[in-house]
């Protein structure tokens, strides 16, 4: 019996010791978590106040606070605090330049006779971002007192035959009503401007349309527009850029089998060293493997100084035509050049070709 009487006391004991401990530090926060919801940063620093309860045995107080971020500042009393009294503390956030949405923490230190505790708070909020001045939000004068939010827009691909629009949000900085309209546009692009017409200090909206199946181009294609303000064109313009192919994507298995196939002598041409101030010239073949006829829709240089001169644009199944390409040195200094000419045409297969042509200038 002396055995088991000593089992349960030292049972106890063990059981019983931890509680003891946690009991003589036990902290109860009100809340731990505080959301200021929508501030402003004109407004300046917001504050709110923690509070919390001794629930222990043992007298309290508060070492420090750490928080998380330098935006925010805490602030204590280093009195101590009784059992079943209520302490408090401060933190402050400083919204100056930290837009959006906000989440900070503050670590709490608090000391008695048997040890330290830690706590954890936060603080969390959104900050309004800065409302802008017209010439923030519409950064770009066309003149004629229209102003835009952007003018230079990159559409992507596109497959001829699709439309693709842009709207352009507007301003009119000016004291009279203005209308809006195209200046010199080629056929695929159609202008619309809401509301017309645009009143004194008023937004509005620019909607430009590409009418793809009307493009003769293919490939890569770059516009500049100007517009009519008024009457009067605008010194600046709305720069575009569309990537313009061909859509494969309907075609039967019949067509895709019977489809023309371009074929490359090379795809890549040496020629090797070009003296300053001379030109030199290459040939390669393009063939047709295919059934149908073979279209070259487009063959883009990326330098001026590298040209492409090509006989024939259409082949039939087996045909081949010349590919004659010149390099006029006479402005270029010496130095080892890579330039890429790309050929597009209507193989389903292989649109878009590639050709490198490299060289090396000298004295």
């Amino acid at each position: 019996m002396g055995l088991r009487r000593l089992i349960c006391f030292f049972a106890f004991f063990i059981i019983m010791r931890p509680l003891s401990a946690q009991d003589k530090k036990s902290i109860s926060f009100i809340q731990k978590t505080h959301d200021f919801g929508i501030i402003r940063e004109e407004d300046g620093e917001v504050s709110c106040v923690f509070q919390f309860i001794n629930a222990g045995i043992e007298t309290i107080s508060i070492k420090k606070i750490t928080a998380s971020c330098g935006c925010t500042s805490p602030a204590w009393s280093e009195n101590p605090i009784l059992p079943n009294h209520k302490g408090e503390f401060t933190l402050t956030f400083n919204p100056k330049e930290r837009y959006g949405a906000f989440n900070k923490g503050a670590t709490v230190f608090f000391s008695s006779l048997s040890g330290n505790v830690t706590e954890t708070v936060s603080i969390t909020g959104f900050v309004q971002f800065p409302e802008k001045s017209i010439e923030e939000a519409f950064p770009y004068d066309l003149g004629n007192n229209l102003l835009l939010k952007d003018r230079f827009f990159i559409l992507g691909s596109v497959c001829k035959g699709t439309n693709k629009t842009q709207i352009v949000e507007i301003f009119n900085n000016g004291e009279v009503p203005i209308s809006i309209s195209g200046y010199n546009l080629p056929k695929y692009i159609k202008v619309n401007s809401t509301p017309t017409p645009l009143q004194p200090k008023e937004n509005g909206l620019l909607t430009l349309t590409y009418i793809t199946h009307d493009m003769l181009d293919w490939g890569y294609v770059a516009d500049s527009i100007h517009f009519l303000v008024n009457g009067k064109k605008t010194s600046a313009t709305v720069e575009f850029r569309i990537d313009l192919k061909e859509d494969f994507s309907k075609m039967t298995i019949q067509e895709k089998v019977d489809a023309p196939i371009i074929k490359l002598s090379a795809n890549t041409v040496n020629l090797n060293t070009i003296p300053i101030g001379t030109k030199k010239s290459a040939v390669i073949r393009i063939k047709n493997l295919g059934i149908q006829p073979l279209i070259i829709r487009k063959i883009n240089s990326e330098v001026s100084y590298l040209t492409v001169n090509c006989k024939k644009k259409t082949l039939k199944s087996g045909a081949t035509t010349n590919l004659t390409i010149i390099v006029d040195a006479t402005y270029l200094h010496p130095f080892d050049f890579k330039k890429r000419i790309q050929i597009i045409s209507n193989d389903p297969n292989n649109s878009i070709i590639n050709l490198y042509v490299n060289w090396q200038t000298i004295k």
